[in-house]
């Protein structure tokens, strides 16, 4: 049985005797009558921020408030309003490491359902960077933002599509709000969380009321998602949770409202929780009229501070005040206080300084929401003592954290990184670093002042994360010193030096060449590596080996390689033998580099009459693996992988020379029966072998060498996992004045993808490429977004096994007879400037060894002008004509395709996006929804099936004069009816 405390402090005589009023050192008000906030925090340059709402002086309905001041003097520094013509709210706010700021809450100004979850990203001065929205179709709103330890990754709690398919909505992005899981947990279980914490392990918690009772819940999940355990605490009547926080010694704490056993009306209740979710004490603090705790608090030395509003500073109080209750480590009232005028006002939310004082935002009516400081509390803020000697502190692990991890570029945002470890055996507090440009002029952009707050004595450290950014910089290095002081004391320092560079063009260069025998006595291998030294991408890369008279090639002696990443090299063999025709004395191989077909690199590589080893000994390269076609990792999917090797040796060498040597464990090559040494051949005293085995896997990865007369080779990682395809979406969305919605169909069919991915969907990994701007539809960018994929193959990105899905929805032309997909921006004076379907599209795709499957909306009515016709019939042709890409239409060959306002989309994408919730319409055959077979998996034919019967009824009820009927199709022959596409969420 788990035994907990309860604590009862609610009788009116000790009640009144702890009871005194509060005071603020400082108060601002914000946004009107009719705001108030919901968040505030204090960023580590010192600013306080808070965000929540305002109806006063919007754009429409309501705007998302933020509020920056000085957290001494609560100078204002920005008051911001964002949002639309609808309502629009902020929750809660996170800081990133490279000091920027993420707000979070819903939007109905923007997005794809009636409400969408809404996240902004701002930066110190309240300038808005980025804004993103993510849901569904219904009412999804975020309301707990936390970043992770790490710095890397957000994790969000709110709901989702008015919670019908899930009660919590639980997402992780990074921090360019890609989505790396998303859960929808519980049903008619949880309601709308209302606190989210993160735990030491990589995990959640989180809490709010309970569906269907009156008592309130505490749930954890686990770093992917997965939930651990949850609880349920209150008792018969009413409870309510408002705020979480995380314990200093590792456990939890809620705060709220309860009506269980109270001194009067409801009581403000405190509750700790254990990390197993038991429940280890709880106190209720109240009088005989209303009293509740919206926001919690733990002061550095445990006690706790409860913060809200209360009737019962007067007996018989029709209004209330704000409420301030302290409770010891034990959750023991110690003292209550009131603040205001008996007008209703409230405290809201709080933070703890790093001085050990408190911020507090709440609302006053009739005036609006405030920012204030309570008065400095020194019985919860003991003075700093125990420290002898500037060695209380280390500064350990200190790094720059930027895109090379050793440089600042131009226009970078970058940190600097380290742990602060208190060796002094003391709890250190108002904790801070200061940055000092020792050069003067490095035109660095970074925080003078960096405020940590509380270290604790327990050893385990605290990361420090200081923002570094560069604008108008110039190459140079550039000293800079870190002071550490608690409070006014002087603890430590150190000195960092600050590479500063302006990032240089792509620059390819030979890195290094080598000439040495092949397998085959007549054979040379010519092996030369390309070194990309800039920091961008180099382009297409075209490779020529020039041999002299004589030489004959047994490899290609020209071809593309792609780009070169940035600061990467590249490895690329010329084989080659001598034919009696050869007289040189040594083979000199010219060799010509082309970089977006101008001549980079032309240079003679001088080599050797024989080849060889040079020096002797054993030479060993890995040739299945190759590690020259996709680096020394590769993936298999089966638990059994065949490897291969050449080796030249100046001596013979037997089966007993070779061990094989798996995650570090060396054995004897016999032990594996599928080992195999070739016979030798001999050429100008070298042996060449070939050597096979067969090893097993293990899942995960397995480090593979083959060790020669003790001499391991360079290791090849195999990573084993059973084989599942990944999804790559590109949507492209052209703007056309025309159409209203080609846009926005790519955006939406993009969207619906980006939750697919994950252990237990379709798919393991889904990537979304979504191109709907001015500047990415253009000519040049949707060519350069299908090419990509050509790239994405040729890298093994993409992969036999996956499924590339590419959606177009534009305007179609016939140019001389071909068919031309329109860009944004396009001018009928140049129509050939367009893009090719069959060539810049088809073609392309069909590079690709894996399913391809093109959903394809580019017969729009609004193109139904001049030089528009016949262009069904051309998009249906092509689809018949080209082999291994299947092709959907939005239409037949005789028809148009249709948008309307009344849908937001194309019919086309509409009935595609009902079919993927699963909607059900109804028609003259009767009910109808694609999930045909009730497994949540929408699969090719139930898709076609679906869309070929709503898209006629969707134009047929919006657009009754509509000039042609609309059926989508596809040809049979292509239409692999079991192809699994979508999956439907709970």
């Amino acid at each position: 049985m788990n035994k907990f405390i309860v604590l009862l402090s609610g009788m009116l005589l000790s009640f009144s005797s702890f009871s005194q009023d509060v005071s603020l050192d400082w108060k601002n008000t914000f946004g009107g009558t009719g705001a108030s906030f919901h968040r505030v925090i204090e960023a580590g340059n010192g600013s306080v921020i808070a965000v929540g709402e305002t109806t006063t002086q919007t754009l429409g309905g309501k705007d998302g408030l933020l509020a920056i001041v000085n957290y001494s003097t609560g100078a204002v520094v920005k008051e911001a309003r964002f949002g639309g013509s609808k309502d629009d709210v902020i929750f809660d706010v996170a800081q990133t490491p490279q000091g920027f700021f993420i707000l979070a809450g819903y939007t109905e100004s923007i997005g794809q359902g009636s409400r969408d979850g809404w996240l902004l990203l701002i930066d110190e001065k309240g300038k808005k960077l980025q804004e993103k929205y993510l849901g569904s179709t219904g009412k999804d709103e975020f309301r707990q933002i936390e970043i992770t330890p790490d710095g890397t990754a957000i994790v969000l709690a709110g709901f989702k599509n008015d919670q019908k398919e899930g009660d919590a909505w639980l997402v992780k992005l990074n921090l360019k709000f890609e989505l790396i899981w998303e859960k929808q947990l519980g049903r008619d279980k949880y309601g709308i969380p209302s606190g989210l914490t993160l735990t030491a392990d990589g995990g959640a918690v989180f809490s709010g009321n309970t569906r269907k009772s009156e008592n309130i819940y505490l749930a954890k999940i686990d770093a992917r998602g997965a939930e651990l355990w949850s609880q349920t605490y209150g008792g018969k009547d009413y409870e309510e949770a408002l705020d979480q926080i995380n314990t200093r010694d590792g456990n939890f704490a809620l705060a709220g409202l309860t009506k269980t056993q109270t001194a009067g009306d409801a009581d403000a209740w405190l509750l700790k929780i254990a990390k197993d979710g038991s429940l280890l004490w709880e106190s209720r603090i109240g009088n005989r009229d209303f009293d509740v705790a919206n926001t919690l608090i733990q002061y550095n030395n445990g006690a706790y501070c409860l913060l809200g509003n209360s009737n019962s500073y007067r007996s018989g109080a029709r209004t209330a005040k704000a409420l301030r209750i302290r409770a010891g480590s034990d959750g023991r009232r110690e003292s209550i206080g009131y603040w205001g005028e008996g007008n209703n006002e409230s405290w809201d939310a709080s933070t703890l300084l790093h001085d050990g004082s408190i911020v507090v935002a709440g609302r006053e009516p009739g005036k609006g929401a405030f920012v204030g400081r309570l008065p400095f509390a020194e019985q919860d803020n003991p003075p700093i003592i125990g420290i002898r000697d500037q060695n209380a502190v280390e500064i350990a692990e200190l790094k720059l954290n930027s895109l090379d991890n050793q440089s600042i570029q131009r226009n970078e945002n970058a940190f600097l990184s380290f742990r602060l470890n208190n060796k002094s055996g003391a709890e250190l507090s108002d904790i801070k670093v200061e940055v000092e440009d020792r050069s003067g002029n490095s035109r660095l952009e970074y925080w003078a002042i960096n405020y940590l707050g509380q270290v604790s004595s327990d050893r385990s450290g605290k990361t420090v994360r200081i923002p570094v950014r560069s604008k108008d910089i110039s190459n140079g290095e550039y000293n800079f010193n870190l002071k550490v002081s608690a409070g006014n004391k002087y603890l430590t320092e150190t000195d960092v030096k600050l590479v500063t560079r302006v990032p240089m063009p792509a620059s390819l260069h030979i890195a290094a060449y080598n000439y040495f025998a092949s397998t085959r006595s007549d054979e040379i291998t010519l092996r030369v590596t390309l070194e990309n030294t800039g920091d961008a991408n180099s382009g297409a890369t075209d490779i020529s080996f020039l041999p002299p008279a004589g030489i004959r090639a047994n490899s290609a002696a020209s071809s593309n390689i792609g780009p070169i990443a940035a600061r990467s090299k590249r490895e690329i063999d010329f084989l080659f033998n001598k034919t009696p025709q050869f007289t040189g004395s040594s083979v000199n191989i010219v060799l010509v580099v082309k970089e977006g077909g101008t001549e980079k690199i032309r240079k003679t590589l001088e080599g050797r009459s024989g080849g060889g080893l040079g020096n002797g000994g054993t030479l060993s390269i890995w040739t299945d693996p190759d590690p020259n076609e996709g680096g020394n990792r590769v993936k298999s999917s089966n638990n059994q992988r065949e490897i291969k090797m050449n080796v030249v040796s100046d001596k013979g060498l037997e089966p007993k020379n070779f061990k094989l040597r798996v995650n570090g464990v060396e054995m004897e090559g016999s032990k594996f029966n599928e080992q195999e040494l070739s016979k030798p051949k001999i050429d100008t005293g070298y042996y060449s072998y070939t050597y096979r085995n067969k090893i097993p896997l293990i899942i995960g990865v397995n480090r593979v060498e083959v060790v020669i007369d003790g001499k391991p080779s360079a290791p090849i990682f195999i990573e084993y996992a059973p084989q599942r395809s990944n999804l790559f979406i590109l949507a492209i969305g052209p703007a056309h004045s025309d159409l209203m919605y080609t846009a926005k169909d790519a955006k939406d069919f993009a969207e619906a993808f980006r939750n697919q991915g994950g252990i237990e969907k379709l798919y393991p990994n889904v990537h979304v490429q979504e191109i709907t701007s001015l500047e990415t539809t253009n000519l040049t960018g949707i060519k350069e977004a299908v090419y990509d994929l050509n790239y994405m193959w040729k890298d093994k990105v993409i992969s036999p096994s996956d499924v590339v899905i590419v959606f177009l929805s534009s305007h179609g032309k016939i140019v001389e007879n071909r068919f031309k997909i329109l860009q944004s921006g396009y001018n009928p004076k140049y129509e050939n400037l367009s893009v090719d379907y069959k060539t810049d599209i088809l073609e392309v795709l069909n590079n690709l060894n894996c399913k391809k499957l093109i959903f394809l909306d580019a017969c729009h009515s609004g193109g139904a002008k001049e030089g528009y016709g016949g262009l069904s019939k051309a998009v249906i042709d092509l689809a018949k004509a080209q082999p291994g890409v299947s092709t959907l239409s939005s239409c037949k060959a005789d028809e148009k395709s249709y948008e309307a306002q009344n849908w937001g989309n194309g019919a086309f994408t509409e009935a595609i996006l009902e079919a993927f919730s699963n909607a059900s319409f109804s028609d003259s055959r009767g009910t109808y929804n694609a999930d045909t077979n009730n497994d949540r998996i929408i699969n090719l034919g139930e898709l076609y099936d679906f869309i070929q019967r709503r898209v006629p009824q969707l134009v047929k009820t919006v657009i009754p004069n509509a000039p042609t009927s609309q059926v989508p199709f596809m040809p049979e022959d292509q239409l692999d009816r079991t192809m699994p596409i979508y999956f439907i969420q709970k």
